[in-house]
């Protein structure tokens, strides 16, 4: 029996460890998600509020669409507006009740300074 136990806490120490492996390993990855060099290393609006950071990520993604059609979804996201246009099963799984819009709602524009909850 103590063979058995040490069999199985042996396989799951083993597979707790390379999951661990793979996240370390593939954590540069999810930090700079489709962002090219450029965007990894450049500039960017509101970098000077966190002159120090512990981490940094840039994620980008590229959008076939002129930037008037975009805007308008863009200035609607967040959690007490249309949502993040994302993954709704896991925000809900951490209590944000969210629900994504799939129109533009008249009336949900942002202003420099606003808090956007849930980012």
């Amino acid at each position: 029996m103590k063979a058995k136990i040490g069999t199985i806490g042996g396989t799951v120490a083993t597979g707790a460890a390379l999951i661990a492996t793979g996240l370390l390993a593939a954590r540069p990855w999810f930090l700079r998600w489709g962002a090219t060099d450029e965007e990894v290393h450049g500039t960017w609006p509101g970098d000077e509020m966190s002159p120090d950071p512990a981490s940094e990520a840039t994620r980008a993604i590229t959008i076939h669409a002129p930037a008037e059609e975009v805007w308008p979804w863009i200035v609607q996201i967040g959690q007490d507006r249309g949502g993040f246009y994302s993954y709704t099963w896991l925000e809900n799984l951490v209590g944000a009740q969210m629900h994504n819009a799939d129109t533009i709602i008249p009336g949900l524009t942002r202003e420099v300074g606003d808090t956007v909850w849930m980012t």
